[in-house]
């Protein structure tokens, strides 16, 4: 093989090798990287109390550590959909008050018993987004 042709091939090996890489690291920082946190809180939740949007009325208590887990990664990996150029017509009918173990408010949510569809489908929002989510509190949670 000529002197060009082995540079020529050790070129493209070492191209090939620094995309390969570039391509794996990539892969793998994706991987590691932290998932998006909707709710943003750092604390563990003990209860969730819920409450009539307008008056504040207690109507129930969720207290299933394992339901309120699932709920609080559901809506961290739900996809989100801003509402501030949006109207609704309707606030949700119920509060939801997330509290830690000292009883202090960690994060609030609006939830409607049944999906709204602004964009994407859900029952759970804020005041700027709506989560496309679609889990019910089950009735057992309801005093």
């Amino acid at each position: 093989m000529s002197m060009k042709k082995r540079v020529l091939t050790r070129l493209i090996l070492s191209i090939g090798s620094f995309l390969l890489i570039t391509i794996l690291l990539f892969i793998f920082s994706m991987k590691v990287s932290p998932q998006e946190n909707n709710l943003g809180m750092n604390e563990k939740v003990k209860e969730i109390e819920m409450v009539t949007w307008e008056t504040e009325e207690h109507v129930g208590t969720i207290d299933d550590a394992q339901f309120i887990n699932e709920l609080i990664d559901d809506l961290n990996e739900a996809d989100t959909l801003s509402t501030n150029a949006l109207k609704l017509s309707d606030f949700p009918p119920y509060k939801l008050v997330f509290k830690n173990s000292e009883g202090e408010v960690l994060h609030t949510l609006g939830y409607f018993e049944s999906p709204v569809l602004i964009g994407i489908s859900g029952q759970y929002w804020e005041f700027n987004r709506i989560f496309g989510l679609e889990k019910n509190i089950p009735s057992r949670f309801f005093d």
